[in-house]
Parts: C-alpha cells; sequence; structure tokens
C-alpha cells in the first residue's frame, strides 16, 4: 500500500491518527503511538515486517542481557549488533555477493547461469537497523537503564522517521513518549507550515525534475558535453529536494503530535569544504558514523601504532585510515553496490586530501592576506564544494562502473551539440533535448531560484520566525503562495517516491 509522505493515502492515516492520538488520555498515546507505527509499517511491507519484529525482539532481548549482566556486556552487546546486522547483509548484500560470485565463474569459465535468490529489500531497513544497534550501544554505555519494551519498539518502528530517518538518540525519542502534550495552536500551525514546505522541495521541485534526469541517466548515449552537465546539477537539486523535502516533513509531521526530532539537513550546499557538507547534509547519519565507527576506529588504530612504535604521525594516520573506511561503510550504507563504496571512498579521499593540504592552504592565505570573511572567498568556496558534492552524485546515481565511465566521457564530449551560438538557440535545444516546455523551465528555474533564496536567507536568520512577526496580509500571502504552488504545479504526473526510502 503506497503511505508515503507525498500521498493522499498517508494524509488520510495521519489525519485519522492525529484525531484518536489528541482524544484519548497522555498515558495512553505512547501505545496508541506504537500502533499507529506497526500498522503503518505493516501496510507497507506487508510479509517484510517479519524483519522489522525481529529486530525489535533481539534488541529488546539482547539490552535486557546486557543490563543484567554488566560483568560480560559485551559479549551479549556484540551478539546483539551481528542478529541486528544479519538481516541487512541478507536482505541488502547478498545479492551483490552472489552477483560478484556469478562473475568470477564466468570469467573463470563456469557457466552456472543466473542466481535463483533475490530479495525484496524491506523498506527503510538500514535505518531501523541502525536504530536498533544505538539501542544496544547506548545501553551498554549505561545511558539507558530502564529496558521497557513498548519504549524500545517504538523508539525503533516510530513512523514519522522509519523509512528515511532521521536516526535520533533513544533518550531523545523516548523520553518524550511520556510528555504531556496539548493541542497546541501554535505548535501545530509550525508544523504545518515545515511540512508545508517539504512538499513544495519534493513536489513542486524534486519530482518536477525526476522525469529529466531519470530520461538522461537512463539514456546516456544521447546526451553529452553541457547536456549532460545540466543533467548531473539537476540530479544534485532533485536528491536534495527530495530527502530535504521528505526530512521536513518526516520534522513536521513529528511537531505536529509534540515529539521533537533531529533536523537532518541545514543548508548543505552553501557549506565551504566538504568536512561542512558532512555536518549538514544527513546530519544524524553523519553523527551515527563519526560516533560509532569513526572516533572507535581512529583511537583504535592510533594505539596499535602507538603499541608497534610505527615512527609516522599517528594522528594523520589514524586520522585516514579511520576516515576512509568510515566513508566506503557510509556509501555501502546507502547500497550493496560498488558505485556506492566508490561514491562513499570518493568522500573519503577529499576529507584526506584536506587534511594533508590544511598548513599548504595556511601558508598560502598568509602569503598573499587572503581573508575568509571575504565575501568573494565565501562565494569560492562554497562553489567549488557544490562542484565536487555534485561530481559525487555522479557515483550516486550511477549503476555500474561502465555508465559512471560513459558520464565522464560525456561530460568531456562536446562535438556537435550546439548549432546555435545565440542565447535562443541554445535555449531551443535544451528545451528540444529533454523534451520540455517553456512553460516547465521556466517554473523549473524560478522554484529553484526560490529554494536557494530562502536557504540563503536562512544561513542569516530563521525565515519562518522572521515571517510570522510580518503583518497579516504579508505573512497570508507567502502561505497562500506556498499552499497553491504546492497544489497547482506539483509535478503530481510524475510523482516519485522519497530516493533514501530504498535505502
Amino acid at each position: 500500500m503506497n503511505l508515503g509522505f507525498n500521498s493522499i493515502g498517508f494524509i488520510i492515516f495521519f489525519t485519522i491518527f492525529s484525531v484518536i492520538y489528541f482524544s484519548i488520555k497522555s498515558k495512553a498515546r505512547k501505545y496508541i503511538l506504537l500502533c499507529a507505527s506497526v500498522l503503518f509499517y505493516v501496510l507497507i511491507s506487508g510479509y517484510l515486517s517479519v524483519v522489522l519484529f525481529y529486530s525489535i525482539l533481539v534488541t529488546y532481548i539482547f539490552s535486557k542481557l546486557i543490563i543484567n549482566n554488566k560483568n560480560i556486556y559485551k559479549n551479549y552487546l556484540t551478539a546483539g549488533i551481528i542478529l541486528n546486522l544479519v538481516p541487512l547483509f541478507l536482505y541488502k548484500y547478498i545479492n551483490l555477493l552472489t552477483d560478484n560470485l556469478l562473475g568470477f565463474t564466468n570469467l573463470m569459465g563456469w557457466n552456472y547461469g543466473k542466481p535463483a535468490l533475490i530479495l525484496l529489500i524491506p523498506a527503510g531497513l538500514s535505518f531501523y537497523i541502525f536504530k536498533s544497534i544505538t539501542y544496544l550501544i547506548e545501553t551498554g554505555r549505561g545511558n539507558i537503564i530502564n529496558i521497557k519494551f513498548v519504549n524500545a519498539a517504538l523508539y525503533i518502528s516510530y513512523f514519522p522517521a522509519i523509512m528515511a530517518g532521521p536516526i535520533d538518540k533513544p533518550n531523545n525519542l523516548i523520553n518524550q513518549f511520556d510528555r504531556k502534550v496539548s493541542f497546541d495552536y501554535e505548535r501545530v500551525t509550525d508544523s504545518l507550515k515545515i511540512i508545508l514546505w517539504g512538499f513544495f522541495s519534493k513536489v513542486v521541485i524534486a519530482d518536477r525534475l525526476s522525469p529529466v534526469t531519470s530520461r538522461i541517466f537512463s539514456d546516456l548515449n544521447s546526451y553529452n558535453g553541457i547536456y549532460m552537465v545540466i543533467g548531473v546539477l539537476l540530479f544534485t537539486v532533485q536528491i536534495y529536494c527530495d530527502f530535504s523535502g521528505y526530512s521536513y516533513i518526516a520534522y513536521g509531521f513529528s511537531k505536529f503530535i509534540g515529539i521533537d526530532v533531529i533536523n537532518n539537513f541545514k543548508r548543505p550546499y552553501l557549506s565551504k569544504s566538504i568536512a561542512e557538507f558532512w555536518k549538514r547534509w544527513h546530519i544524524s547519519l553523519s553523527k551515527w558514523l563519526q560516533e560509532y565507527i569513526f572516533l572507535p576506529l581512529s583511537y583504535s588504530i592510533a594505539r596499535i601504532l602507538m603499541e608497534r612504535k610505527i615512527n609516522i604521525r599517528i594522528d594523520y594516520a589514524s586520522y585516514i585510515i579511520a576516515s576512509l573506511i568510515t566513508m566506503i561503510v557510509c556509501g555501502l550504507w546507502h547500497g550493496a553496490n560498488i558505485t556506492f563504496a566508490i561514491w562513499g571512498l570518493y568522500f573519503g579521499i577529499l576529507l584526506v586530501l584536506s587534511l594533508l593540504f590544511k598548513k599548504t592552504r595556511r601558508a598560502l592565505k598568509s602569503k598573499f592576506h587572503i581573508n575568509n570573511a571575504n565575501p568573494f572567498i565565501s562565494l569560492s568556496k562554497i562553489m567549488f564544494t557544490f562542484l565536487l558534492v555534485s561530481i559525487s552524485w555522479i557515483f550516486f546515481k550511477s549503476d555500474t562502473l561502465k555508465e559512471i565511465g560513459q558520464i565522464f566521457s560525456n561530460i568531456f564530449s562536446w562535438s556537435g551539440i550546439i548549432n546555435n551560438s545565440n542565447g535562443s538557440g541554445i535555449i531551443k535545444n535544451i528545451l528540444k533535448t529533454y523534451g520540455l516546455s517553456y512553460k516547465e523551465l521556466y517554473l523549473s528555474i524560478v522554484f529553484i531560484a526560490v529554494l536557494l533564496t530562502v536557504d540563503i536567507l536562512q544561513e542569516r536568520f530563521n525565515i519562518f520566525e522572521r515571517i510570522k512577526k510580518q503583518n497579516k496580509l504579508i505573512r497570508w500571502s507567502l502561505y497562500y503562495a506556498l499552499l497553491i504552488s504546492v497544489i497547482f504545479f506539483g509535478a503530481y504526473n510524475s510523482q516519485q517516491g522519497f530516493i533514501y526510502q530504498q535505502f
């Protein structure tokens, strides 16, 4: 059943849930929320819901074992993590393994045909498995003392966040489940504005660009030069609007019922470095990777290097190795494909290069008296970082190494592209190539410009709070303009699911 945030089904589901939720006493709301979360996932995933139930049960049982056996809690922690990783490996990586084995056997001349086992991936698998692991680790650290089944189950299955995050810390959510929340007009209206902005990002921009990018990346032979470059840039905008749109909607629905989840995005395309980008993009995953993989790994590597008394910069070596491994894990978390591993490795290399050339950059700044506060310098950093990030989406979007190579080859192939050197000729060629009308082109430009303007203003102040302080005419004119854009200019004919739901 289609219960994506951008579906009528979900709006009906959430409306019915909200009426029931605010109609009953506060003490019972946690159980209603759990029932709604389970029902939501069952309606979406059907029989694959058993994987979620398995993860909840494993997490609860081993959390109790960790609490009750503190002398050997690490054994139970390790076992609980491994058991949670089993379905993640089985459903996401077994197909990759069998494909690679099949490729190897074909290379050796042993033709076994296609593998018979192809498993459907449960919705939101990577997200709720990571939440289960988080629950176990936080229990092992002593941050969760009172283990209750309803709390563990609700934390893992919480329906506004189960499909594509955010991956909150357990105590951040659990402490709010029992909090008394009334139907507050200001909170509800604020949440609706956030939801509306999320829908604008998703259905007005991302879904409008989706048919164009799908057409380009599914027919690479037909696009080269500037058309391929535009395709990559459009996907760069699409994935941002798609995922940030989801995050705004999830944040808004949670706020509606009085639960605050982590804000997963902070205008990442205005970052001035790759390190800053990862502090702004998919923030909850970035924090998860840093806390549970990068830091423990870097400490372990540093300890090993010190014990062996290797004559190298230990801090540099541990950072480099841990960064590369962490980002490869990040890539593989997104999907069981070599292209995702390369995507992660690409970012790992950029982070390493940033460290290695840190002293060089400082020396150049000092020598040429470069001021970071200079607007031109800031803009140059933003544009360069945006370029590097845009390149990364080539690896992310591609299914094979061959496609990656072809896209880069097409980008640098400019032969026979533009027959007319004047502006109108170029625009006509673009429209013809992408199968667009002037109306669609202009609407896309206008809406992307609105997005960019809002992001730039948000860097300086909270635009939602600033609008609230305006007079009623200006305030409601802006709200209705946004609502009308969503209703009349949303690309509902080409409506797509959220990209990150597949992970």
